[in-house]
C-alpha cells in the first residue's frame, strides 16, 4: 500500500495507518495472493480516488480498482470498508479476468440474492455481480450487516 501526491497533498500518516488496518482484518492468504503478486492498492488523499493520476474518472468515486492497481480516497468515512471493497477486485481478478465473481455457483448466489430483495443498488451491485462480491466481501470482514452509503 503506497501514498500518491495529487496535486501536492498526500495522505496523512495517520490514514495511513487505518487503512493498513482494514488489510490486516484479511486472511493472510488473501494478502499473499494479491500483494505478493504485484497489485497494489495506492491512497490518495480527499474524497475522489478518481482523481488518481492511472485512472482520470470524471465520476467521483471513494474507490476505483482495473485489475492491477486500486485507489482509494482517504478521507471518505468509510475508507476501511472501501480498502476491502478494492482489494477484493483485486483479489477477482489474482487468476483471471473476475474469476470469482463470474464463477457460476457466485452468480447464482447474486441472482438468488436479487430474487430474495437482499441486494442493494449501491455500487451498482444490483446489476453488477463483482460489484456485489466485493461490497460483500468488505462487510463480511467489517462485521457489518447494515448499509452502507
Amino acid at each position: 500500500m503506497a501514498a500518491v501526491a495529487i496535486d501536492g497533498q498526500q495522505p496523512r500518516a495517520s490514514q495511513l495507518v487505518n487503512a493498513r488496518q482494514a488489510l490486516l482484518r484479511l486472511p493472510r492468504t488473501f494478502l499473499k495472493a494479491v500483494l505478493g503478486s504485484g497489485r497494489r492498492i495506492e491512497l490518495v488523499a480527499g474524497t475522489d480516488a478518481g482523481r488518481h493520476p492511472d485512472f482520470h474518472r470524471r465520476d467521483k468515486v471513494r474507490g476505483v480498482a482495473n485489475g492491477h492497481k486500486a485507489a482509494v480516497a482517504v478521507d471518505a468515512s468509510d475508507c476501511e470498508a472501501t480498502v476491502l471493497h478494492e482489494f477484493c477486485h483485486l483479489l477477482d481478478d489474482c487468476h483471471g479476468r473476475q474469476t470469482i465473481s463470474h464463477d457460476p455457483r457466485w452468480k447464482a448466489t447474486w441472482q438468488a440474492d436479487i430474487a430474495a430483495g437482499r441486494v442493494e443498488a449501491f455500487a451498482e451491485q444490483d446489476i453488477l455481480s463483482w460489484e456485489y462480491l466485493a461490497e460483500s466481501f468488505a462487510r463480511y470482514w467489517l462485521g457489518l450487516t447494515r448499509e452502507r452509503s
